[in-house]
């Protein structure tokens, strides 16, 4: 994006008039001021959601009165009613909000792999399972920002030693499973299933670390890719974010395929290499590679990093993984008259700038939620995740 400059057109006498508008200094006063406004501002929008929230129950309540159904279980509902606050298209159908059916897996190995007694109990397998996951956090995989295209860039091939060490740590996955490697360095790897007519699952997950700044290595209680265990926990970068979910996912393949395990869906996995720089070049490429090759809406369920299970009215929920904040990068440049630091004026370019970024924090985007602008129901833009829910939790209020 090219600078967005801001200019001072003023001429330096008229700025000392206006020197009042901006703090000289920052005070604690000033900053408990700040986030005075600020909570005022939550408060009134936790009012504006409060209030989202009861129109969207009473709209639910005239259409029960109405003796329509509302369509959270799957149901389908005609939009007849002409109501100052909603906008229907007259004779159009929609469900507000389908349920998939739920998918049972098959619990056959469970008790031998699993349970007390089984695999996954025994010393041993906790020995491979600390070796597979402290082996990969030793192969250094950073992904940097601004990083030049694969190919361009060297720094993408430290992601080829990565690709040895789990061909080398994951025999069974390697031989049995189909590997497409995308854009060199992302991985697709697709696990038969014995009934091709269901839709596979995707497991996701991602090769790269956050970079390790070479000043800071003697900060770390251990080293960043040292991988050490200390018999409860293995050190390293990448031990959490997030090659514990990709070595955890080839983990439970090798040890299944051991058993002589096969799927009755197909498995796909998805392993891009620059998830912490953005995607453009691994996510970005394994996205567009699963689409011309499955096709839109053809995997059953996806399973990826990310959100955990939590606790809402009393009901365990699995947070969905429809997507996650944005981000956008701005340039702004400060003008200002030029002087001597003997004599500077009461605000510089960088006090003005400094006063910017603390308007734009006090100031925050408040998040929302809409629907598709095709959408024939408007309701509020918290009324389809409101009707989603109210069958499932029932002291929703």
């Amino acid at each position: 994006m090219p600078p967005i400059p801001l200019q001072l057109s003023e001429p330096f006498e008229k700025m000392e008039e206006k020197e009042s508008l901006l703090p000289t200094t920052y005070s604690a006063s000033d900053i408990e001021r700040s986030q005075e406004r600020l909570s005022k501002r939550q408060r009134r929008r936790y009012i504006a959601t409060s209030l989202g929230l009861v129109l969207a129950a009473v709209s639910l309540a005239l259409y029960v009165i109405h003796g329509s159904v509302p369509g959270c279980s799957g149901s389908r509902m005609k939009h007849h009613h002409d109501m100052s606050f909603m906008n229907f298209d007259s004779d159009v159908e929609q469900d507000l909000c389908p349920q998939p059916a739920p998918l049972t897996p098959n619990t056959s190995l469970w008790s031998s792999i699993v349970e007390d007694g089984g695999v996954y109990a025994s010393d041993a397998f906790r020995t491979r399972a600390v070796d597979w996951l402290s082996g990969a956090v030793q192969v250094k995989t950073e992904s940097y920002d601004s990083m030049k295209p694969v190919g361009e860039d060297p720094r993408w091939e430290a992601f080829g030693a990565f690709h040895d060490y789990l061909l080398q740590a994951f025999p069974l996955v390697h031989s049995t499973l189909k590997i497409t490697k995308v854009n060199t360095y992302g991985l697709v790897y697709h696990w038969e299933g014995v009934n091709p007519s269901l839709k596979p699952l995707l497991l996701a997950a991602h090769q790269d670390v956050v970079p390790v700044n070479p000043d800071t290595v003697d900060q770390w209680t251990h080293p960043p890719f040292s991988g050490y265990y200390d018999g409860e926990r293995i050190w390293g970068r990448g031990s959490s974010d997030d090659k514990s979910g990709l070595i955890g996912i080839l983990t439970s393949i090798e040890t299944l395929l051991e058993h002589d395990f096969q799927p009755s869906r197909g498995v796909v996995l998805a392993f891009g290499f620059d998830e912490e720089a953005s995607g453009k070049y691994g996510a970005s490429s394994i996205a567009t590679y699963l689409l011309a090759t499955y096709g839109e809406n053809s995997f059953s369920m996806l399973v990826d990093e990310g959100g955990d299970y939590m606790n809402e009215y009393g009901v365990a929920v699995a947070t969905v993984g429809t997507g996650e904040k944005g981000g956008i990068d701005a340039r702004v440049e400060v003008t200002a008259p030029g002087g001597h630091s003997s004599v500077p004026p009461a605000h510089t370019s960088i006090g003005i700038l400094s006063a910017l970024l603390v308007e734009l924090e006090a100031n925050p985007y408040p998040p929302h939620l809409v629907l598709k602008p095709n959408s024939s129901l408007y309701l509020s833009s918290w009324s389809p995740p409101v009707l989603c829910q109210y069958p499932q939790f029932a002291p929703f209020p």
